[in-house]
Protein backbone atom coordinates (compact mmCIF):
# COMPACT_ATOMS: atom_id res chain seq x y z
CA UNK A 1 0.00 0.00 0.00
CA UNK A 2 1.08 3.53 -1.14
CA UNK A 3 1.19 6.70 0.86
CA UNK A 4 -1.68 9.00 -1.03
CA UNK A 5 -3.87 11.73 -0.15
CA UNK A 6 -7.37 11.16 -0.30
CA UNK A 7 -9.73 12.51 -2.80
CA UNK A 8 -12.70 11.61 -1.72
CA UNK A 9 -13.05 11.71 2.56
CA UNK A 10 -10.78 15.34 2.77
CA UNK A 11 -11.50 18.63 4.48
CA UNK A 12 -8.62 20.41 2.93
CA UNK A 13 -6.07 18.72 0.83
CA UNK A 14 -6.86 14.94 1.95
CA UNK A 15 -3.16 14.85 3.93
CA UNK A 16 -4.82 13.51 7.25
CA UNK A 17 -7.44 10.67 5.47
CA UNK A 18 -4.42 9.50 3.57
CA UNK A 19 -2.13 9.24 6.54
CA UNK A 20 -5.04 7.23 8.60
CA UNK A 21 -5.73 4.85 5.51
CA UNK A 22 -2.06 4.26 5.02
CA UNK A 23 -1.69 3.25 9.00
CA UNK A 24 -4.91 1.46 9.36
CA UNK A 25 -5.98 4.82 11.93
CA UNK A 26 -9.16 6.51 12.01
CA UNK A 27 -9.49 9.61 9.72
CA UNK A 28 -10.74 11.44 12.46
CA UNK A 29 -8.41 10.96 15.08
CA UNK A 30 -5.46 11.67 12.32
CA UNK A 31 -7.35 15.13 12.44
CA UNK A 32 -7.87 15.65 15.99
CA UNK A 33 -4.16 15.47 16.67
CA UNK A 34 -3.23 17.29 13.91
CA UNK A 35 -6.01 20.32 15.43
CA UNK A 36 -3.97 19.70 18.65
CA UNK A 37 -0.47 19.77 17.51
CA UNK A 38 -0.99 23.16 15.42
CA UNK A 39 -0.83 25.66 18.03
CA UNK A 40 1.58 23.26 19.96
CA UNK A 41 4.26 23.31 17.17
CA UNK A 42 4.60 27.32 16.39
CA UNK A 43 3.60 26.28 12.84
CA UNK A 44 5.89 23.41 12.17
CA UNK A 45 2.84 21.06 11.73
CA UNK A 46 0.61 23.19 9.40
CA UNK A 47 4.18 23.28 7.30
CA UNK A 48 4.59 19.61 7.00
CA UNK A 49 0.83 19.51 6.46
CA UNK A 50 1.35 21.99 3.18
CA UNK A 51 4.42 19.79 2.04
CA UNK A 52 2.84 16.51 1.94
CA UNK A 53 -0.18 17.73 0.15
CA UNK A 54 2.29 19.35 -2.92
CA UNK A 55 4.14 15.69 -2.50
CA UNK A 56 2.17 13.13 -1.86
CA UNK A 57 -0.10 11.83 -4.70
CA UNK A 58 -3.74 11.66 -5.11
CA UNK A 59 -5.01 8.50 -4.58
CA UNK A 60 -7.57 7.00 -7.76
Amino acid sequence: MKLTRSRYDKVALGVCSGIGNYFGWSNNLVRLTFLVGLPLSAGTVLAIYFILGILLPKDY
